[in-house]
């Protein structure tokens, strides 16, 4: 079994055109011959003019043990972020 045998990857990317540039990425990994999905979405906003708040999160699934990604198969990421520009 190979790696990357027979996958695709489907995202969508959106901005807002806004003062506060608004963004939204979201994209889902899947094998077209196993079950395995990973799931990704990130998004951000800036809040005035000197600081941004992000969010990422991701999410795989695998029903199988022989799947390449069954050995983080339920692990949930979730990332939060406050940046600030001087």
């Amino acid at each position: 079994m190979k790696v990357y045998d027979s996958n695709s990857f489907l995202g969508l990317d959106c901005k807002a055109n806004n003062t506060n540039v608004s963004q939204i990425d979201f994209g889902v990994f899947f094998d077209l011959e196993e079950t395995s999905q990973i799931y990704t979405l990130s998004v951000s906003r800036h809040i005035g003019d000197r600081a941004q708040i992000e969010t990422n999160a991701n999410h795989v699934l695998a029903d199988s043990i022989f799947e390449p990604p069954s050995n983080v198969e339920g692990i949930r990421y979730t990332e939060f972020k406050l940046s600030t520009f001087f």
